[in-house]
């Protein structure tokens, strides 16, 4: 009886030299800041995730995809035919503006699909946002 007291002890006061040892490292809980904070994440950007033409019979269809910061993103794509360019150059100007309301914060791929008339061999600029888009799933038919 006494042997298994003794190892009782012994266990109790090793937790206890543990706890109290191992309390002494953690930092202080009543740290406070009066600083403002600062958000040091870059805002959430949309890109062109890929990209296609065909023709056929003097109408480009131009369609692909985009990825959004959220599902809530509307994505409109117009095109113009640019006047006075040798070659003709297609202008496709797609906009990503974001939605009101409450949104899942997880990146989402909308497609898009428009026409041109052009003739063939046009030249084709797409800016997404304004900004002059790059991708590398560009792909270009011709039938």
């Amino acid at each position: 009886m006494r042997h298994g007291l003794f190892i009782g002890i012994a266990l109790l006061a090793f937790i206890a030299l543990g706890i109290a040892f191992s309390a002494t490292h953690l930092p202080d809980a009543k740290v406070i800041s009066s600083a403002p904070r600062v958000a040091t994440s870059t805002p959430p950007r949309s890109f062109l995730a890929s990209f296609s033409s065909r023709y056929r019979r003097g109408v480009y269809t131009l369609s692909g995809s985009i990825v959004t910061p959220t599902p809530c993103y509307a994505v409109t794509a117009e095109t113009a035919l640019v006047p006075s360019t040798t070659p003709s150059q297609i202008k496709l100007s797609l906009s990503a503006l974001s939605g009101t309301g409450i949104c899942l914060e997880l990146p989402a791929t909308t497609t898009f699909e428009t026409t041109q008339k052009a003739p063939q061999h046009s030249v084709i600029a797409v800016y997404l946002n304004n900004v002059l888009a790059t991708s590398t799933g560009t792909t270009t038919t011709a039938r």
